[in-house]
């Protein structure tokens, strides 16, 4: 036969509170509440139950003892047979009470560990975030190395914005964490305009951008830029692999492909010769016209396209470029 405890523990939520609603008592709480309030209220009912029991045993002995007609013996066998009754009640009462005790403290360790269990895994949310959140401060200040700097440049905002919001979606960073990042690449004119105003400061990530936007930027004329990059040609000054920089630069502003590109770096080589030479080598990349020109140098000063050149003016190229200018010679006499 099981216990109460065993019964009540085997009880579904839905069974439990309509057990209580029965007696009256609430219905509200956590399942171990539940049971707790339903195994309390069985303890005090069986309480009461068996001290009525015992009440009744008590009486029919005084009645038994007081009935005079009855013979001597007679009552001292009723009432030795009501009092092994009786003990052996108050031993059943007496485990019974232990036994509910156990079981109470069972539930109540139980309850404990609960408890504590929670409280360590509130604890440890805690710390992981206290954790997360320095580590993405030190990230924030290590991804400030891939975003350039923001001076103020007319024609620069639009790149650096797009920098800034990829670096965001890559490290997925938060509002906060974003904002840092802008303020700490502020330079120059864009630095002192971020603390020419209070408001500023405490501005989110999106309304400081829209501040940065109507202050610094400005529709380029393309018209002018192409003309400015396709006037970028290669000087004495400088090596083919610098002058090829700053040109695959002006060509991203004004989204050149790669093999227009290569057509324009061939355009801005001075040297007639020279020029002719890379186009009979139909180069398709940068990186294949960068490495044939990698050892050439311009001596003397920089000859405009159409212009024809003396052969003091202009280096000797590499022995590769030297032998296909040889082989070029033989061929086209």
């Amino acid at each position: 036969m099981q216990s109460t405890s065993e019964c009540a523990a085997d009880l579904t939520v839905a069974e439990l509170k309509e057990k209580l609603r029965s007696i009256g008592l609430k219905t509200t709480g956590k399942r171990n509440e539940l049971v707790c309030r339903l195994l309390n209220a069985d303890s005090s009912e069986t309480c009461v139950r068996e001290e009525s029991e015992i009440q009744e045993i008590l009486q029919e002995t005084s009645k038994a003892t007081s009935e005079t007609n009855i013979p001597e013996r007679s009552r001292d066998d009723t009432l030795m047979k009501r009092m092994d009754e009786f003990e052996k009640l108050i031993q059943v009462i007496t485990v019974g009470i232990a036994s509910m005790r156990q079981e109470f403290g069972n539930i109540q360790l139980a309850q404990s560990a609960t408890k504590e269990t929670e409280m360590l895994t509130r604890n440890k949310r805690a710390d992981k975030k206290q954790v997360s959140r320095t580590q993405k401060t030190w990230n924030v200040s290590a991804i400030a190395d891939y975003l350039a700097e923001f001076t103020g440049e007319f024609d620069g905002y639009d790149r650096w914005e797009k920098q800034l919001k990829l670096l965001k979606e890559t490290y997925q960073l938060d509002e906060e964490e974003t904002k840092r990042l802008a303020i700490l690449k502020l330079k120059g004119k864009a630095l002192e305009w971020f603390h020419s105003k209070p408001d500023h400061v405490a501005m989110s990530i999106d309304m400081l951008l829209q501040e940065l936007e109507s202050m610094y930027r400005h529709y380029p004329n393309t018209i002018v830029m192409r003309k400015k990059f396709e006037s970028r040609v290669w000087n004495t000054t400088e090596t083919f692999n610098e002058y090829a920089h700053d040109k695959v630069i002006m060509a991203n502003k004004l989204s050149i492909s790669e093999y227009e590109l290569v057509q324009y770096l061939i355009e801005g080589i001075p040297d007639p010769n020279l020029r002719n030479q890379a186009r009979l080598h139909k180069f398709k990349t940068r990186a294949e016209i960068s490495e044939a020109f990698e050892d050439i140098m311009l001596r003397g000063p920089t000859i405009s396209r159409g212009v024809r050149s003396s052969g003091d003016n202009i280096a000797v190229s590499s022995s590769r470029i030297r032998r296909d200018k040889e082989e070029n010679y033989v061929v086209n006499r």
